[in-house]
């Protein structure tokens, strides 16, 4: 009787623990253990972002990105992309131009979980809160083969960064419209924020 109840327990706890998947169709072949991918495509202690392609068909491409620090802001031109955030947590910087001075911004918090959609055109990038790297699931459309990364709006970015460190800001979300002045780096902001003071 104890024997069988101790192999009850156990199947019980086995049957609790639970390993992350990300399946992206049907069979075996398409489920991938998300530690098993992690532990043989480590990131690098040097590395800020590396992507670890699983799979494609004519439509779509996955790849498991894992972001040790922070991407740098950049856009696809001629791709749409998906994330699930998978492990981690962050901000999620996405910024789309409207006319040639100004821009909407929103940055937004993100914990395993999170989805998110990325239309080609729109800069973004995501900036890593945990203490371990961060990953994510994504899905490009069409199928991504790694070159369409155009790196936008590096300036403004570092620009907006350092006026809220002026401020003493910390900012957990922003929604935001941004223009640039006439001939300069100055930037105005229509701020809608829910943040806190260093």
């Amino acid at each position: 009787m104890r024997k069988l109840l101790v192999v009850t327990v156990a199947l019980a706890i086995q049957g609790c623990a639970h390993r992350t998947m990300v399946i992206t169709g049907p069979g075996e072949a398409n489920r991938y253990d998300v530690d098993a991918v992690l532990k043989a495509n480590p990131v690098g202690p040097e590395e800020a972002v590396k992507p670890v392609r699983l799979g494609a068909d004519e439509r779509a491409s996955f790849s498991l990105v894992q972001i040790r620090t922070r991407e740098k802001p950049h856009l696809h031109a001629a791709h749409d992309l998906f994330v699930n955030l998978v492990r981690g947590e962050g901000s999620l910087l996405m910024v789309k131009r409207v006319s040639s001075t100004v821009f909407l911004c929103s940055l937004v918090p993100m914990r395993a979980g999170d989805s998110s959609f990325i239309a080609r055109g729109t800069t973004h990038c995501f900036i890593n809160r945990a203490g371990a790297p961060s990953v994510a699931f994504a899905t490009y459309t069409p199928p991504f083969d790694g070159t369409d990364v155009v790196p936008s709006l590096s300036r403004e970015v570092e620009e907006a960064e350092r006026w809220l460190n002026e401020r003493q800001l910390s900012l957990q979300r922003m929604d935001a419209w941004i223009m640039l002045k006439e001939g300069g780096t100055s930037v105005e902001w229509g701020v809608k924020t829910e943040g806190e003071s260093r």
